[in-house]
């Protein structure tokens, strides 16, 4: 039994057109204001558009779950699906097909004595793995695309958006983690500006007090009050106020975090 994913005939040169539009867009903006410049539409869109072509083609998607299967294969609490190369191309993908159950349907999980605490659990697990041991994640961790196998084993699908960081980036990242942790604002910043693709902050010590206050709300509020959206939109708004422009990993990290916040807290609304 197999799943095949078909790319819609024409939908390239769609999808082109469109970008084409979004850019014309963009260039009469940054002529006629300075909100393109101050948010930084060009570096977005741009960001955009390869994320969306690499979707398109589901020969990267195909490559992808390769990569997955490569580095989870020793790995005994995730499956990643079998891709049959020989029935694949840049407009078909075949995959094994997986029975599973949805991540967030909690009476299946426990008709099979499966418990959900256990796979919040190991799914947040899998996914910093993926980040911090691999640099190499899942960019759409929605419930729709996380499966339970029978026997617990988690099941990532849709690979066709991913997150790539490289090797000194994760470096930088997992100390930026550690200081967020600490409750150190300067050295986060540093940190910040270390992974920047440009900066131009107005006032350093203002940056400073800004994180400072994200810090202080993540203290100040109970775990069960915290919105990690919420978290992400409010260092959204301070990267933007202080002009740092980051790479397009680190927002698809914004994105797959807090979609597993999400799922994890439908299934275990005590998960830290």
């Amino acid at each position: 039994e197999v799943i095949i994913k078909v790319k819609r005939p024409g939908i390239d040169e769609v999808i082109k057109d469109e970008l084409m539009l979004l850019k014309d867009l963009v260039k009469l903006i940054d002529t006629y204001s300075e909100v393109g410049d101050q948010i930084n539409l060009k570096n977005a869109v741009y960001a955009f558009e390869k994320s969306l072509l690499e979707e398109l083609s589901l020969t990267i998607e195909k490559n992808n779950i390769q990569q997955f299967q490569y580095n989870y294969k020793d790995n005994t609490e995730t499956y990643v699906p079998k891709v049959y190369n020989d029935y694949c191309s840049n407009n078909i993908l075949t995959m094994e097909f997986v029975d599973g159950i949805k991540v967030t349907d909690l009476e299946q999980l426990k008709a099979h004595n499966i418990s959900a605490v256990t796979i919040s659990e190991v799914g947040y697990r899998l996914f910093v793995s993926q980040i911090l041991d691999y640099g190499f994640f899942h960019a759409d961790p929605h419930a729709g695309n996380i499966l339970v196998k029978k026997d617990g084993k988690i099941v990532f699908i849709d690979f066709g958006a991913v997150g790539k960081i490289q090797p000194n980036d994760k470096e930088i990242l997992e100390s930026l983690i550690l200081n967020f942790m600490a409750k150190k604002p300067q050295k986060i910043v540093r940190n910040l500006k270390k992974m920047a693709i440009y900066y131009n902050i107005p006032d350093d010590r203002k940056f400073e007090g800004d994180v400072s206050d994200i810090l202080n709300f993540i203290h100040s509020t109970s775990l069960k009050d915290i919105s990690v959206a919420e978290i992400l939109n409010k260092m959204k708004e301070v990267l933007k106020e202080n002009r740092l422009v980051m790479p397009d990993y680190f927002y698809l990290l914004f994105k797959g975090i807090s979609l597993m916040d999400g799922v994890g807290r439908t299934i275990n609304p005590d998960l830290d």
